[in-house]
């Protein structure tokens, strides 16, 4: 009899396990939050390459801006904005970067290049976790993007991928270091990217599915 009334206390128990393992499944189950996360922006994301012509809309829009009489702000596509500021960017970015893209998720900038890990130092800021990448792997970083200075922007990194591996946050910094090219201006962010932008531009608000840039005050 005792022996039932243990099993039955032991069943009981298992039961109420199993029921607090299913409610509380996307904090515990690997993946599942993350997958859903990655589901759920694949449906807004929409990821622009860098192109002449892109370049061509992004110096016409932004030089607006610094002719008398021209608008107070410019909207601009994240791939035309990408594509105007490329070539400064890539000095930043190691000399493997290739097939850069951006886009606007929420409030962020997100921009993503196939970087050669050893050539970016990546698999040893990576340690034993760079046995999970290929040779060259996309690495996707995405922040706010902000000015710092006239002459002088920003992309302030929250989030970075590497492949399919999302670094903790704490990581960011060390990576960055790794992989930018050259010194990193004062007053920049120890986890962010430098993008230069004209000195004309007073501010930058990324929200909405659109990158607005404003003139600055005279």
């Amino acid at each position: 009899m005792l022996g039932c009334l243990r099993r039955l206390i032991g069943l009981a128990i298992l039961l109420v396990i199993a029921l607090f393992a299913w409610m509380y499944r996307d904090r515990w189950m690997p993946g599942r939050s993350a997958a859903g996360a990655d589901t759920a922006t694949a449906t807004i994301v929409v990821w622009q390459p860098v192109s002449d012509s892109g370049a061509a809309r992004g110096r016409e829009a932004i030089q607006s801006l610094a002719r008398d009489g021209g608008p107070a702000y410019v909207d601009l596509e994240a791939g035309d904005l990408l594509s105007y500021v490329a070539q400064a960017l890539a000095r930043r970015l190691p000399a493997s970067a290739s097939d850069l893209e951006a886009a606007v998720r929420d409030d962020q900038l997100v921009v993503r290049a196939t970087i050669a890990l050893d050539d970016a130092k990546i698999a040893e800021a990576l340690g034993p976790l760079s046995g999970m990448l290929r040779s060259r792997e996309t690495v996707e970083m995405a922040g706010e993007l902000r000015v710092v200075e006239p002459g002088l922007g920003e992309l302030r990194v929250a989030e970075v991928k590497v492949g399919d591996l999302r670094l903790p946050g704490a990581a960011i910094p060390a990576l960055l270091r790794q992989i930018r090219r050259g010194e990193q201006p004062t007053g920049v962010a120890d986890n962010a990217l430098t993008v230069e932008l004209p000195e004309y531009i007073g501010d930058v608000r990324v929200r909405d599915g659109r990158i607005t840039l404003y003139k600055a005050a005279s």
